[in-house]
């Protein structure tokens, strides 16, 4: 079941669904990546808006998949127009609601 949900965030950051990412956050969401680390969901928020203005489109490729009771660790392939494709693993955490509590993302 958590694998449909990453499934679907995948998808939603892809095709930059900042409606349906917020339906898959909880209110106290957090992001880390190599360039931002903020907490709450208007900054997650903001986060991702600022991300998906930067990107003309955004490919992800899921190349690994794991469910670890309520965590997914995904080991993914992002390529967007005007970047060379990279190496992400992501690593999203959910409540006991299968909502995301939090967000990691790994380069390399």
């Amino acid at each position: 079941m958590l694998i449909d949900i990453a499934n679907e965030y995948f998808n939603a950051f892809a095709r930059k669904d900042i409606e349906l990412l917020k339906d898959l956050f909880t209110k106290d969401v957090s992001l880390r990546d190599w360039n931002i680390e903020v907490d709450g969901l208007d900054s997650v928020i903001q986060g991702y808006a600022a991300i998906f203005d930067s990107l003309e489109s955004i490919n992800i490729e899921i190349v690994h998949i794991f469910d670890l009771n309520s965590t997914i660790i995904a080991e993914l392939i992002i390529s967007a127009i005007g970047i060379e494709p990279m190496r992400v693993l992501d690593v999203l955490t959910f409540n006991v609601d299968c909502k995301i509590t939090d967000i990691r993302a790994y380069k390399g």
